[in-house]
């Protein structure tokens, strides 16, 4: 989705078992859908895959169903289910940051990806999920592998196509005047055509892609918008789709039908062969409460039950909800008109949450009015920059809270709430991703160091480090989130998969 510029986490740490003293629960919050293909034969013919999370789902469609005869399987399931199916999942691949686009090659039976973190690579499996070794991809000179700063939609090209049983990837090329490309691949990975896209410059990142015959190529663009593109590159539109709000993949069905999907509705939107909306045809396959790349958040002990903050699949917005310890129902609180990353409790039952606009903490009461603003520029001796992440401690009557550069990657400002900078807290990590704070503590802060696998505790008050503690993420992948549970539990949030697991 767009650059979201994934966690690329490598951990490297043997971690220690005993860390862990037990999973409690585990569970997707929402959908985070990343690309959409057709699955032309086998097994799941006719039905449309998309990567969601590190899930490659199925979904039959309208009039896709194949002829409604269904052959059991040994584990009881049906080959020609109508509802949404996970087929597999693709954890067992090292990614480099998360998948980021999807393409079926039926002369092989399998799955293709992209590698947000990886560009120079796709990344492949069975259409039974076996992972097979990754295809490095060969550039052409004038587009050397550095040149790329990004690659999304895959959309397979039959042999009626001028480029026979190859693939087609949507690329971004930062450098150029016209940045977004079709990049056209043989299936063995070696590029052989870039065809520039020339679009307007808010529209020039190119999400979805799906082949359309002799009519070009559709895309998306990381908003609301498609657009009909030649094999020449040449493009028009746009064609507003108005209940979605990042498109992420098209699929092209055999009957000439399209089907987009957005990264966190959980829906496929249906349009008819002249791409007119069919909303007959819309497909849903909803994940969890409904919390789409939920990292931040805390424990609330008054109401027994996690506050945590996502894009909400109803209203596709920034949302902050109360959801149950089981984490299978929310209740919304309110919602954020603004980007705001961090989210921590307060006094008098108050939300906080950093800004993305300004460089300052803005706090909310429960029904969702801001309250009260602590400006970092009036601040002496704090940095002017946008905070990322925050906890309250009572104690002190103060944030603590991480702020945006590099400088700053491993520093900790507690700051008052009415605007004194009380200490700085320097960790011995090599970034801090989320900071906690353990219920009935107050001045006890938790600090998620991902890169290190670990959490640190420090008590705030005199800047003192207590206890390193090694953590195992499994089943997590990339949990940029951390949140100090009761009773000495903790949880981990992993954004690119909307998942949250929390341990004894």
């Amino acid at each position: 989705m767009r650059l979201r510029l994934g966690l690329i986490m490598l951990f490297t740490l043997v971690f220690a078992s005993a860390a862990n003293a037990g999973l409690l629960v585990d569970k997707r919050l929402g959908n985070n859908t990343e690309g959409a293909t057709t699955i032309t034969n086998g097994r799941y013919a006719n039905q449309i895959a998309v990567i969601d999370g590190y899930d490659v789902i199925a979904i039959p469609t309208k009039g896709g169903e194949g002829d409604g005869q269904s052959n059991e399987r040994g584990d009881g399931q049906r080959d020609g289910q109508r509802s949404p199916h996970k087929l597999f999942d693709v954890k067992s691949i090292h990614w480099g940051a998360f998948p980021s686009g999807i393409a079926y090659i039926p002369t092989e039976r399998s799955f293709v990806f992209d590698d947000q973190g990886d560009l120079t690579d796709l990344q492949v499996t069975s259409e039974t999920g076996a992972v097979q070794p990754p295809r490095p991809i060969t550039f052409l000179p004038d587009y050397p592998a550095d040149a790329i700063g990004a690659a999304e939609g895959l959309a397979y090209l039959p042999r009626s196509s001028p480029w026979p049983d190859a693939i087609a990837r949507a690329a971004w090329f930062p450098g150029e005047a016209n940045p977004a490309h079709i990049e056209i691949l043989s299936r063995a990975a070696s590029v052989l055509k870039e065809i520039p896209v020339p679009l307007p410059p808010d529209e020039a990142y190119i999400t979805g892609l799906a082949y359309l015959g002799k009519d070009g190529f559709l895309i998306s663009t990381a908003d609301n918008n498609m657009w009909r593109v030649t094999v020449d590159g040449i493009a028009t539109g746009p064609i507003n789709v108005p209940e979605a709000a990042g498109i992420e993949g098209l699929a092209l069905m055999p009957n000439g039908h399209v089907y987009a999907a957005d990264y966190a509705l959980g829906k496929l939107l249906a349009f008819d062969t002249t791409l007119q909306r069919d909303p007959s045809g819309d497909r849903a396959y909803p994940i969890g409460v409904g919390l789409t790349r939920s990292s931040d958040g805390f424990w609330d002990p008054a109401a027994n039950n996690w506050v945590l903050m996502g894009l909400d699949r109803d209203h596709l917005q920034t949302t902050v909800a109360a959801v149950s310890p089981s984490l299978d129902t929310r209740t919304t609180l309110f919602h954020i008109s603004a980007s705001t990353s961090g989210l921590a409790d307060g006094p008098g039952g108050t939300v906080a949450t950093c800004p993305f606009s300004a460089p300052e903490v803005d706090v909310y009461s429960r029904a969702g009015l801001l309250v009260s603003t602590i400006n970092f520029a009036t601040v002496a001796g704090m940095p002017a920059r946008r905070c990322q992440t925050l906890a309250y401690l009572p104690g002190l009557d103060a944030y603590a809270v991480k702020v945006t550069a590099r400088a700053n990657r491993a520093k900790i400002f507690v700051v008052s709430r009415s605007g004194i900078l009380l200490r700085t807290i320097t960790t011995g990590g090599a970034s801090v991703f989320a900071l906690s704070r353990p219920p009935g503590q107050s001045t006890t802060l938790d600090v998620w160091e991902a890169f290190a696998g670990l959490y640190a505790t420090y008590d705030a008050a005199n800047g003192s480090l207590l206890s390193t503690t090694p953590v195992d993420p499994t089943p997590l992948l990339e949990p940029g989130g951390f949140i100090a549970g009761p009773n000495g539990s903790y949880a981990l949030l992993d954004g690119n998969a909307s998942e949250m697991a929390v341990f004894g």
